[in-house]
Formats: C-alpha cells, sequence, structure tokens
C-alpha cells in the first residue's frame, strides 16, 4: 500500500538503502503530512580528513553531508522539521566502550582456534574506533525529523 504511514522511524536502517534510495522508497509509504524520523551517517564536514574519506569511502561510499542529506530529503518530497546530531559522548558511552569492553572479552576468551575472520573483525572494529576517536568532529549520526509533503 502506499501513502499508508503517519510515522516512519528508522533508526541506522536506512544505512543498508542508502539515504537517497531510503528516501525515494518510503516517501511513498508515508502519508502526506506524515512524519519520517531518519538517523543516518553524515559528513559534519564538507573537507573531512584524507583518513576518515578513504575509511568511509570503503565502508559506506553513499555517505554525504548533513546539508546534501536535507537536499535530497526536499528532493524526495520531504520537509525538514528539525536535525539533531548525536553527541560524541554518546557514540563512547552506549556504543564504543561496551563494544571494546566486549572485544576484549572475546579476545581473553577465543583462544587459537579462533577464526581468521574473528580476528580480522576485531581488528577492523580496533580501526574503526581508532578513526572515531581522531576524526569524531567529521563523521556521526545526525536524526533527521521530516514531515512528507
Amino acid at each position: 500500500p502506499t501513502d499508508h504511514y503517519d510515522l516512519r522511524w528508522s533508526e541506522c536502517s536506512a544505512y543498508h538503502l542508502g539515504f537517497r534510495k531510503a528516501l525515494k522508497t518510503w516517501r511513498p509509504l508515508v502519508k502526506k503530512g506524515g512524519i519520517a524520523i531518519i538517523s543516518e551517517l553524515s559528513w559534519l564536514t564538507s573537507t573531512p580528513s584524507t583518513e576518515a574519506q578513504a575509511f568511509w569511502q570503503a565502508a559506506y561510499p553513499l555517505m554525504a553531508t548533513e546539508s546534501d542529506n536535507i537536499e535530497m530529503a526536499k528532493r524526495y518530497g520531504f520537509e525538514l522539521i528539525f536535525a539533531k546530531r548525536l553527541p560524541e559522548k554518546a557514540w563512547w558511552d552506549n556504543y564504543y566502550n561496551p563494544l571494546l569492553k566486549r572485544m576484549q572479552q572475546l579476545r581473553m576468551n577465543i583462544g587459537m582456534n579462533a577464526s581468521e575472520a574473528l580476528y580480522d573483525v576485531l581488528d577492523n572494529t580496533d580501526a574503526e574506533i581508532a578513526l572515531f576517536d581522531r576524526h569524531s568532529s567529521e563523521y556521526g549520526y545526525t536524526f533527521y525529523i521530516l514531515k512528507a509533503v
């Protein structure tokens, strides 16, 4: 069905489609005047460091700036009501610090029989966390509150 929902809440799931495709796909599902709340990994600067750009080009090449995302939303039938960045502290308190603790537990308990893939995941996650530690002012999650027009 189209034009069906009053509210569409997407926390991190647009990442799997890409923001543009998510907007294009979801707009017909939201009633005119309905609300879409979408969190999206976004560049917080138009001039990110070479290191951050290289990492995210490989991990999420569709990442755009907040202003580009707002323009995309308009193009696909949404009006921006509000945009709010997830604070850096939230990344550390609710994601990276618990993840680091769990990774430490895994490393202590995996022993010699662990797959190479697990070691790769742990190493890649360490690299992502280190990158965020150095470049958190350049990218992050932004919540976009959008009204279907």
